[in-house]
């Protein structure tokens, strides 16, 4: 867990969050577009492993549309932006 390295007050000012709202994101848990975003990067990750990376991200962009991966309302650079992290 991150408070075994970082203070909340520390984890808040990176993240731009109070600590109230820090709390409340923690009970909350993750959001579903949240976790849909992490299955989506991570099957990113894959393909981009799989080519040896010689895919770009239009090629990426279309297996992902095949996949229907693109069906969950994000754009093309959303996409590339999940797969920069």
């Amino acid at each position: 867990m991150m408070l075994d390295r970082f203070s909340v007050e520390e984890m808040c000012e990176c993240s731009g969050l109070s600590r109230s709202g820090y709390y409340d994101l923690n009970l909350r848990g993750a959001s579903q577009r949240a976790e849909e975003n992490a299955a989506d990067k991570s099957r990113i990750s894959d393909l981009y492993r799989q080519a040896k990376g010689c895919y770009g991200h239009r090629t990426i962009y279309d297996h992902l549309v095949e996949e229907g991966i693109r069906d969950r309302g994000k754009s093309e650079e959303g996409l590339q932006d999940l797969g920069k992290h």
